[in-house]
C-alpha cells in the first residue's frame, strides 16, 4: 500500500477497496512517532470504498482518495471510531496552515464545513457514516436524488443534518434509513426531527432506529405505520431502556387487549427487531401479518417472510445442519425463550414465521458470545431447532439480514463501555435470562497486565507439569475467558466446556521420565509455551491439559496443565493439581461425559479490589521516568517481538536439595532468598567483566493479605513481586542471601506498598505502555518464581495416585526478566527448576552454562 507498493503500481484501476485499521496494533500506536507509509492517491476509479478505524494521520490519505473518486463513488462507508481524535488532529493541521480551499474533504471528515460547497458525490447511492461529525453544511455534498441508503451511526449533529435535508426540500429516493443516536439523552429536538423525518421520507423499505431512552410517545410508532406503507424491515432498539416493555407501559397492556391498536399490525413487515423481555414479543407479533423477530437486551434480531427467502426445512437445495446446539445454551436463555419459541413455531403461532434470532451481530459478531438462531423443525422433541453457528444456514441469514443485524450494537467495536452488571440498567425486572451477564467480571490491573501481555504476544501462558493426575477440579475461574483485551478487559463465563477441546493424550512409546534431565519433556513443554491462547476469538477455555503416557508402562503418566496467567497464579495451579490428585483417588462411577457445565459460582473479586496496594508519589514518579539501565548493567538484548520461548529443565536430587536447605537454615535465610543470591553468583561467573551490576526480580504471593472470607485454596491471580540488585564487586553468596531475605521480609511487612503490581493502576493504557517498551533495554536479568511444595495428603496412599514430581515453568516474556527461573518441589523430594528465555535475546549456551553452574553450587553446599 506504499508509494512503490504492488497495488499503487499495478492495480491503480481498482474499483472497490475496503480497509480496516487495527487500533491495537503496535505499529498503529507508533504512527505519530514514525509516520504512515500508506498512500491512496493512485486510486482514481473507485466505485466502492470503505475504511474503518483510520489513524488521525491517515486523514490526508482519506482526503485524497475521496477527492479523487468523488464523481465515481457509488458506495461509501467510513467509521472513524472516535471522532474527537480527528477533530483535534485537524485543529493542529489548521494551525500549520493546511486550512484552505483545497482541504474540503478534511473539513468534511472533521465537521468543520461552514459554507455549503457544490455537489461532489453525484453518483453515490449508499452512504454509511459512523462517528463522523455531520452537520447542515454537508447537504450539498451529496445528490439526494440518487442516494438510496443512508446510515448515520453515532454521528454528532445528525438531527441538524436531517433537519437541513427536510428544510431544503431536496428530492429524495431513500429506501434504507438507519440512525444510531450518540447523545446521552434523546432530547426534544431529536424527537421532533425524527417524527418530521418519518413524514417527509416516504417510500422507505428498511428503517432502523437505535436511540437513548424509550419512545414514550407512541405517535412515532403511529407515524411509521401511517407514513411508511412500503416498510418491510424495521428495528427499534432503545439503548438504555430499563423497562421490559420498552417503556411503553400501559400502551402494551392496551395493545394486548385490543390487537388493532398495534401500529405494526397495519404493516406488512417481513423482519422486525427490538429489545425487550421475550414475553412482550408475543404482544407485538400476534396481530401482525409478517414475520417478526426479537432480541432481549442485545439490540439485534432478524427474521424472514415466507416466500421472500429460503425455507430451511422445505428447500432440499439448502444444506441443513441437524446438530442442535440448543442444549449448549445457558439455562437462563433456554428458560426465557422456550415459551416464545414453542408458541411461535407451534400450531397456535405464526405459520409464516421462519426465524427467531437473538444476540449482538454488530462488528462481525465480536460481542456475540451468546448469539443463537431458532427455526421451525418437525424432527426431535421440540417444534424448533437451533442453527449451528457458522453453518451454511447461519451464514445465509447473516448475509440476508446484515443491515438489520448490525443496526443496533450492544457495544462499540472499540472503547467498549463498562456494562452494568448489577442488573439495574440492562436486565428486565424479574428476568433471569442473562444470568451469564452477571458473570461478566472486569479485570483488575494485575489481570489486565497479564491479558495485555498475552494480547501483544509478550507473554503467552504458564505451565505446571505434575505426575499422576487425571481430572480437573471445578473452580469457577476455569470457565472464564478474557475478552475486549484492547479496550475494557474483562472476563465472561463459558456456558459449557467440551473436554475434547482441552484434554489431549499423547503416547510416547519407550519414554521414561528422566531422573535429572528429561529432553522429551523439555521439547514438549517448549511447544506448549509457543501455543498462545487466541484472544477475543474463541469459546475454548484459556487452559488446556496434555497427558503424556508410555503405552508399554501404565504405572505412571505425566499431566501438563497449561493456563493463561490472568486466570491463575502459580499457587492456584498447584491447588488445582492437588484437587486433581484428590479426585483421581475417588472411585469413578458412570461414563465419562463429553462436556461439562462449569461451576456457576461468582468469580472472586480481583486482587486490587480486595487488597489495598498503596503507592507513594516518589515511587510513581520513579516508575514513570524509569528510562533504561546503564551500559554496565546486564539484562540480555533489547525487548522485542515476536516471542518464541526456549525451555530447559533440571531436577535436583532429594539428597542435594536436603543439604542445600540445611545450609540455608544455618545461614538464617530461606530457600527463595538463597536461590536468588545463588543465581546472581552463577551469572557473575559467566558474564563478561564489563558487566558489574545485575538485577533479579522475585515473585511474592499476596494470598496472606486476602480477606478472611476468601479461602486460601481459592483459585485466582494474587501475586506481586520485588527487585534486588547485585554488584559483582561486593557479591557474596550468603551475605547477599541475607540481604535478599531482609528485602522479602520488608516487602511482606509493607503489605504491597510500592510494589510493581500496585503501579499498574496508574497506567492509563496497558497495551500502549507495554508496546512502548519494545526496542528498549530491560532492567531484570532474571525472574525467580518459587511455588514451594505440595500440601500434605495423609489420607492418600501411593496406590491412590500420588503426585510424585513437579515441574513448573513460565513462558518467556518480552517485557520482564531475560531468563525466567521457576522452582517447585514434589513429594519425591526433588526440586524441579525450569528455565525459559526468549529466542534471540539470551544465547542458548549462556543459559545451559547457567543451569550447570546452579546445579554445581547446590551440590557443593
Amino acid at each position: 500500500m506504499g508509494p512503490r507498493g504492488i497495488l499503487a503500481r499495478l492495480h491503480s484501476s481498482l474499483q472497490a477497496l475496503s480497509l480496516t485499521t487495527d487500533g491495537s496494533c503496535i505499529y498503529y500506536l507508533s504512527i505519530d512517532e514514525y509516520g504512515s507509509q500508506l498512500t491512496l492517491s493512485p486510486f482514481r476509479s473507485l466505485k466502492r470504498f470503505c475504511w474503518k478505524g483510520p489513524h488521525p494521520q491517515h486523514l490526508v490519505n482519506l482526503h485524497l482518495v475521496l477527492e479523487n473518486n468523488a464523481h465515481s463513488l457509488e458506495d461509501l462507508e467510513l467509521d472513524l471510531i472516535e471522532f474527537s481524535f480527528y477533530s483535534d488532529y485537524y485543529a493542529r493541521l489548521a494551525e500549520d496552515g493546511v486550512d484552505d480551499d483545497n482541504d474540503l474533504m478534511l473539513r468534511f471528515l472533521t465537521g468543520h464545513i461552514l459554507e455549503p460547497p457544490d455537489s461532489l458525490f453525484l453518483n453515490l447511492s449508499r452512504l454509511s457514516l459512523s462517528q463522523v461529525e455531520v452537520g447542515p453544511g454537508m447537504i450539498n455534498l451529496f445528490n439526494f436524488g440518487v442516494l438510496r441508503s443512508l446510515t448515520l451511526r453515532k454521528c454528532p449533529e445528525w438531527a441538524e443534518l436531517i433537519g437541513s435535508i427536510m428544510g431544503a426540500e431536496l428530492p429524495l429516493s431513500l429506501k434504507i434509513l438507519e440512525i444510531q443516536d450518540c447523545n446521552d439523552a434523546f432530547g426534544f429536538l431529536e424527537f421532533l426531527i425524527l417524527r418530521l423525518c418519518l413524514e417527509s421520507f416516504e417510500g422507505l423499505g428498511e428503517l432502523y432506529l437505535c436511540i437513548h431512552g424509550p419512545l414514550c410517545d407512541v405517535s412515532i410508532l403511529e407515524k411509521i405505520a401511517q407514513g411508511q406503507p412500503t416498510l418491510r424491515r424495521f428495528a427499534y432498539c432503545p439503548m438504555d431502556c430499563d423497562k421490559p416493555d420498552l417503556g411503553q407501559d400501559g400502551f402494551l397492556d392496551s395493545m394486548e387487549k385490543q390487537g388493532s391498536l398495534n401500529p405494526f399490525g397495519r404493516l406488512g413487515l417481513e423482519a422486525y427487531g427490538l429489545t425487550c423481555d421475550p414475553r412482550f414479543i408475543l404482544v407485538h407479533i400476534r396481530p401482525t401479518r409478517g414475520v417478526m423477530e426479537n432480541s432481549y437486551l442485545h439490540p439485534v434480531v432478524v427474521g424472514s417472510s415466507l416466500g421472500r427467502s429460503k425455507d430451511f426445512n422445505a428447500d432440499s437445495s439448502v444444506k441443513t445442519t441437524h446438530d442442535d446446539t440448543w442444549a449448549s445454551l445457558p439455562f437462563g436463555l433456554r428458560y426465557e425463550f422456550s415459551p416464545l419459541a414453542k408458541w411461535a413455531f407451534g400450531r397456535q403461532g405464526l405459520a409464516s414465521l421462519e426465524l427467531i434470532v437473538f444476540g449482538d451481530f454488530a462488528h462481525d459478531s465480536r460481542n456475540g458470545w451468546y448469539n443463537f438462531m431458532l427455526c421451525r423443525s418437525s424432527d426431535g422433541p421440540r417444534n424448533f431447532r437451533c442453527l449451528a453457528k457458522e453453518s451454511y444456514e447461519w451464514r445465509a441469514v447473516v448475509e440476508e439480514y446484515r443491515s438489520l443485524l448490525e443496526s443496533c450494537p450492544r457495544r462499540r467495536a472499540s472503547k467498549a463501555g463498562r456494562p452494568d452488571t448489577t442488573g439495574s440498567a440492562s436486565r428486565p425486572a424479574g428476568g433471569d435470562l442473562l444470568n451469564w451477564n452477571r458473570k461478566v467480571d472486569f479485570q483488575g490491573p494485575a489481570e489486565q497486565y497479564s491479558t495485555a501481555r498475552s494480547h501483544l504476544g509478550i507473554f503467552t501462558n504458564v505451565c505446571v507439569t505434575a505426575t499422576l493426575a487425571s481430572v480437573i477440579a471445578r473452580h469457577p475461574i476455569l470457565s472464564a475467558i478474557p475478552i475486549d483485551t484492547v479496550t475494557t478487559a474483562r472476563f465472561v463465563r463459558l456456558p459449557i466446556i467440551h473436554l475434547e477441546r482441552v484434554v489431549t493424550f499423547v503416547e510416547k512409546p519407550g519414554y521414561t521420565p528422566g531422573q535429572s534431565r528429561d529432553p522429551t519433556l523439555d521439547e514438549f513443554l517448549e511447544k506448549q509455551h509457543n501455543l498462545p491462547f487466541q484472544q477475543d476469538n474463541s469459546l475454548v477455555p484459556f487452559w488446556r491439559i496434555n497427558v503424556l503416557t508410555n503405552p508399554e508402562d501404565t504405572s505412571w503418566f505425566t499431566l501438563c496443565l497449561c493456563f493463561h496467567h490472568s486466570l491463575l497464579d502459580t499457587q492456584s495451579a498447584v491447588i488445582t493439581h492437588e484437587d486433581l490428585e484428590c479426585a483421581l483417588s475417588s472411585p469413578q462411577i458412570g461414563p465419562v461425559p463429553d462436556s461439562i457445565e462449569p461451576s456457576q459460582q461468582d468469580l472472586l473479586p480481583s486482587l486490587e479490589s480486595m487488597v489495598t496496594l498503596p503507592t507513594t508519589a516518589d515511587f510513581v514518579s520513579r516508575q514513570q521516568n524509569i528510562g533504561e539501565p546503564p551500559g554496565y548493567w546486564w539484562s540480555g538484548k533489547q525487548q522485542t517481538l515476536p516471542v518464541r520461548t526456549r525451555f530447559s529443565s533440571v531436577w535436583i536430587a532429594e539428597k542435594c536439595i536436603h543439604n542445600w536447605k540445611g545450609r540455608c537454615r544455618e545461614q538464617g535465610v530461606t530457600l527463595t532468598s538463597g536461590l536468588m543470591s545463588l543465581i546472581a553468583v552463577a551469572f557473575s561467573r559467566l558474564l563478561p567483566q564489563e558487566y558489574t551490576t545485575i538485577q533479579g526480580d522475585c515473585a511474592v504471593s499476596l494470598r496472606r493479605f486476602l480477606p478472611a472470607d476468601i479461602g486460601q485454596r481459592s483459585a485466582g491471580c494474587y501475586v506481586g513481586s520485588f527487585s534486588e540488585v547485585y554488584s559483582r564487586n561486593t557479591l557474596s553468596l550468603w551475605k547477599d542471601a541475607k540481604r535478599t531475605k531482609n528485602t522479602i521480609d520488608e516487602t511482606l511487612r509493607k503489605k504491597g506498598v510500592d510494589m510493581p503490581v500496585a503501579y499498574l493502576k496508574h497506567v492509563p493504557n496497558l497495551i500502549q505502555w507495554l508496546a512502548e517498551k519494545m526496542g528498549k533495554k530491560r532492567w531484570a536479568a532474571w525472574e525467580l518464581s518459587n511455588v514451594g511444595g505440595l500440601s500434605p495428603s495423609p489420607d492418600l496412599k501411593l496406590q491412590d495416585g500420588l503426585i510424585q514430581s513437579v515441574m513448573f515453568s513460565q513462558s518467556a516474556s518480552a517485557s520482564s526478566g531475560a531468563v525466567k527461573v521457576s522452582a517447585a518441589s514434589g513429594r519425591d523430594g526433588r526440586l524441579g527448576l525450569g528455565f525459559t528465555w526468549q529466542d534471540g535475546i539470551v544465547d542458548d549456551e549462556l543459559v545451559h552454562e547457567l543451569i550447570k553452574s546452579v546445579v554445581e553450587m547446590i551440590g557443593e553446599a
